[in-house]
């Protein structure tokens, strides 16, 4: 199939924007769909200071990237332009005999505008949306973006959430059945992401260690981590281990400073997926504090490494837990997360937690072969069925 896929932006070594739809546009070019990456990037100039277009082969895939700073502010101006973007995107592509089967288009109220789904539809190419977004969740959008999220979704073939609450906010949000909403997980590879340097010891240097990935911002709530850390260490001596950076790390070193736990407290910054999936391996639990998630990547790399997972009890994946596989603790308050950090500790150090057998578990899940031959089946459908109604998603007037 040709598939047209949009993110947000294409990710480099300064940015991780469009980091999960560009990975799965490359998982499924390297499984031999005919894929083409593209995205309009136009947040304001604040965070945005390209302008031009990139079109380059990156990972065998051709990426086609138009950046024009303007900003959400000036909503007719931002729609005007993204949309003038991503057509002539698409008519680049189709004068050079290149036409999609379809369009998958991530963080569709960030991706898509009106006329460009219009333009989709006039052109008989189906639609297949995919939904990460918080805001969406927390349903947090503004009148222009909740009207493009309905249009989205009564134009999609198929609208996608990444997880269940992201699905039953949407219905709530736009009156949609959720018969009309599916549900696809995020995938994680399994060939980076495994048990196969896992430790021995559920130890990090002979100490029992936490560790903690992602962005260090107020919502991701790592204060209360260090907090626990600080109650659950006069205990069981652990340590944390902090992989990310953020505008609150700062902050967060001075807390860790003032608890006097920065020797059992470390912030190693942003690291590759490799060396992130080699910290997993040598840690005793992945823990997250975060208040609100869509989905919560970390959780399925820490699970597919073999380590349990402990996270709030409103954690988006939580029907996935058990006794097995970690522990869902109070999530505001910072004693109860202290008392699972120990309880989590003396399970490992019992050895009540098998490594294989929560590998084995999430990669049934959320591996990139489960999720890409889901997706995959689902594009199939899609393109099946736009035939069936006698038209070719290849055809262009």
């Amino acid at each position: 199939m040709r598939i047209l896929v949009i993110g947000r932006s294409l990710p480099c070594k300064n940015s991780s924007s469009g980091l999960f739809e560009y990975e799965q546009a490359v998982a499924l070019h390297q499984v031999g769909q005919d894929v083409v990456y593209v995205c309009s990037v136009n947040d304001s100039i604040r965070t945005n200071r390209s302008i031009g277009t990139i079109d380059q082969q990156k990972n065998g895939m051709r990426c086609i990237v138009r950046s024009f700073p303007v900003g959400h502010r000036l909503r007719r101006l931002y729609y005007r332009i993204k949309t003038n973007a991503l057509m002539k995107i698409l008519k680049t592509l189709v004068d050079e005999g290149w036409v999609p089967d379809l369009v998958y288009a991530h963080f569709p109220v960030l991706t898509l505008t009106p006329s460009f789904i219009n333009l989709l539809g006039e052109l008989d190419i189906p639609l297949v949306c995919m939904e990460h977004w918080s805001r969406v969740q927390a349903r947090a959008i503004d009148g222009p973006t909740l009207k493009l999220l309905t249009h989205a979704v009564e134009s999609s073939a198929s609208f996608c959430c990444v997880s269940e609450h992201l699905r039953d906010s949407i219905s709530e949000l736009i009156g949609a059945s959720e018969d009309n909403l599916k549900v696809l997980p995020n995938m994680v590879d399994e060939a980076l992401f495994n048990t196969s340097d896992r430790a021995i010891a559920w130890s990090y240097g002979g100490t029992p260690t936490f560790v903690s990935c992602g962005r260090l911002v107020k919502s991701k709530r790592v204060d209360h981590i260090i907090q626990a850390l600080a109650i659950a260490n006069q205990e069981t001596p652990m340590k944390l281990v902090i992989v990310g950076d953020g505008d609150e790390r700062g902050r967060l070193e001075r807390l860790a400073k003032k608890l006097g736990i920065m020797n059992v407290c470390e912030f190693i910054g942003w690291k590759s997926a490799e060396e992130v999936a080699a910290v997993l391996r040598r840690a005793s639990c992945y823990v997250s504090a975060s208040a609100f998630e869509t989905f919560c990547v970390p959780v399925v790399e820490a699970w597919m490494c073999g380590i349990p997972c402990l996270v709030p009890y409103m954690n988006p994946l939580r029907q996935y837990f058990d006794e097995d596989n970690g522990v869902l603790y109070s999530g505001d308050d910072v004693r109860s997360l202290a008392q699972s950090m120990v309880m989590v500790v003396n399970r490992a150090l019992r050895n009540n937690y098998d490594s294989e057998s929560i590998s084995r578990r999430a990669r049934t899940l959320f591996s990139r072969e489960v999720v890409l031959n889901e997706l995959i089946s689902l594009f199939e459908d899609t393109v099946m069925t736009n035939k069936h109604h006698g038209v070719s998603g290849g055809k262009s007037s």
